[in-house]
Formats: C-alpha cells, structure tokens, sequence
C-alpha cells in the first residue's frame, strides 16, 4: 500500500473577508471527496490584515461604508452574488452591519495552532466563521472571541478575556501579516500548497480535487496547471478592491511564510471575476 503523502496547506485569510469562509467549506468538501487519495492534509491558517485603518474597539458600519465606496446598486447585487454561492453550500450570510479590525481574532488562532495545531485550529475556525458570517458577530469583540475559543476547546473563557488583555501573539501576528505582504500576498483567501502552489480566490471543491488528484498520482511534486473555474464569483470586500488573472493555478508561486524561495510570490494565479478580498 502507498504511503499516504502529507499535503501541507497554508491559508491566508482574514475574518473581514467572507470569500475566506467560502474557501475553508469547499476546501473541506473537496479533502471528503478525496478520503480514498494516498494524501493526509495538514491545514494551517495564517493571519493577513485587509484594512489596517480600521479600528479595534470601534465598530464601523459595513453597509454604509460599502455602499458609498461602490454605490448602493452595486453593492447589493455583489452582497447577491455572495448570498448565491453561501447558499450552494448551505452557508446564509448575515447583513454584516458592521466590522472592525481583526488581530485579535488572529491571535487567537495563532495561539490555537500553538496549542493543539491543526486540529484545535480548525475548530476554532469553523465556529468563528459561522459566528462572523452567518451570525453577524464581530472579529474584535472579546467577549465573543473568547466565547468561541472555550466552545471550541481552546482554553476558558475567562482565560481567553485574559489573553486578549496581553499583547501575547501580536508580535508574531504582525511579523507573519508583514512577511506576507513582502512575499507578495495582497488579497484572501490565499492558499498556499507545500511552499510551491497558490490557489487563490474562492474556488469550487472540483478545482481543489483536480489537484489533489494530480498530487496524489504524479511523481514529481508539481503537477501541472489545473483550470480554474471558468465562473468563480467576485467578492465584495470590505476591502477594497477585487482580483482576478489569467484563468490558471498551478506551479507558478515562487515563496511562502516559511519557505522563501525567491522571497516573492510571483505568478500566483485566480480566475477573472474569482471572489477574493484585496487589501486597501
């Protein structure tokens, strides 16, 4: 029997984003479809910060900030658009009224991660995800994160509230937020694939599965570009700007937080109109 080889996924991400929750349910659909694959995943999220004006204690309205950027018309049809693909995955977006910074939802994660890895960082994920997008709750609200972090198994909420009041992970935080942005990640979800691969924006199980199935059979470890999918939809960020490519992913990235191989990320790829978040 095969040995099952260890596909290393590094997801950046940020809680403004909602294109990032839509990532992480079809990354998990696709990683079922391919339980027979001689694969094991090892997915870990990493901290980027879309909009660093926004303030940690104050929320701001969402909607109103959106609208005036876009235009009300365009921003309900794109909220539209989103709405649409939660549904196919039985994911029903909140309004969102408001938003405000996100590092200390990161340095909960990243302490999740230290704690119990991949396993306790999921679970954390999962329920901040559904918590943020689903339940309108806010990324920077203490009381909420450390809520989730004792619902998820990360330490007391009492303990969390503490944490929060320290500075424990920020300079870790900052130190991976800046190192992306050097490598050359400007938008969420990014996922990097073993230091070598991007897929980026918020594409389908099926673009996920055609890769692992490439690298679950392939002898070398860069298999060759995969289709995008031809339809993936556009984001509406809160964050500014949306993304797009020449239709590709695949063996185009040349760096990644821990492994810098030629310090950038170049070539990475998505497809015109795919849903990403890019950084003001």
């Amino acid at each position: 029997m095969q040995r099952p080889r260890t596909i290393k996924f590094t997801v950046f991400s940020d809680w403004l984003c909602p294109w990032c929750y839509i990532n992480q349910r079809e990354l998990e659909i696709a990683i079922e479809r391919c339980a027979d694959l001689p694969l094991q995943f090892e997915i870990e999220y990493r901290p980027f910060r879309l909009n660093d004006a926004l303030s940690d204690d104050l929320p701001v309205n969402k909607t109103k900030l959106m609208s005036v950027k876009y235009g009300a018309d365009k921003w309900a049809a794109m909220q539209k658009v989103l709405a649409q693909r939660g549904a196919q995955l039985g994911i029903t977006f909140s309004p969102e009224p408001k938003m405000m910074q996100t590092t200390r939802a990161h340095r909960l994660m990243l302490k999740a991660w230290q704690l119990g890895g991949m396993q306790l960082q999921q679970a954390f994920a999962k329920k901040l995800f559904k918590a943020l997008f689903e339940d309108g709750q806010l990324a920077g609200d203490a009381e909420v994160l450390s809520d989730i972090a004792e619902q998820a198994g990360v330490m007391t909420k009492d303990s969390a509230l503490d944490f929060l009041e320290t500075d424990e992970c920020q300079p870790e935080v900052e130190a991976l937020i800046a190192d992306a942005r050097r490598k050359g990640v400007s938008g969420v979800p990014f996922n990097v694939i073993d230091g070598k691969w991007v897929i980026s924006g918020g594409q389908t199980a099926d673009v996920f599965v055609q890769i692992f199935n490439k690298l679950a059979h392939c002898e070398h470890y860069a298999p060759a570009p995969v289709k995008a999918h031809p339809e993936a939809d556009q984001c509406p960020p809160s964050l500014l700007t949306v993304k797009g490519a020449n239709g590709n992913v695949g063996n185009g990235v040349n760096g990644h937080a821990d492994i810098p191989l030629n310090g950038k990320v170049n070539g990475a790829t998505c497809p015109l109109g795919n849903g990403i978040c890019a950084a003001s």
